[in-house]
């Protein structure tokens, strides 16, 4: 491996290469599915780091293999 710089960058690279693609296009579903959830929620569930799930989501958008995630949904007025 060529060197990186510090542990922090080469841990990330490293995990970056460490999961399977079907658990990384899984990760992504699982993030994009639901507006309520950040990526520190998804990650921190399925124990991986919050960038390297965000990374995942943007080379999947990018690759076109994912939809941008949707706002939360609004409520329509109550009637009074």
């Amino acid at each position: 491996m060529p060197d990186h710089g510090d542990l922090e960058t080469k841990e990330f690279l490293l995990a970056m290469e460490a999961y399977s693609a079907e658990f990384k296009a899984d990760a992504v579903a699982l993030y994009l599915s639901d507006p309520a959830r950040t990526y520190a929620s998804v990650a921190n569930d399925l124990g991986v780091n919050r960038e390297t799930l965000r990374l995942w989501v943007r080379q999947a958008q990018s690759a076109g293999t994912a939809v941008k995630k949707m706002g939360p949904v609004k409520k329509p007025p109550a009637d009074r």
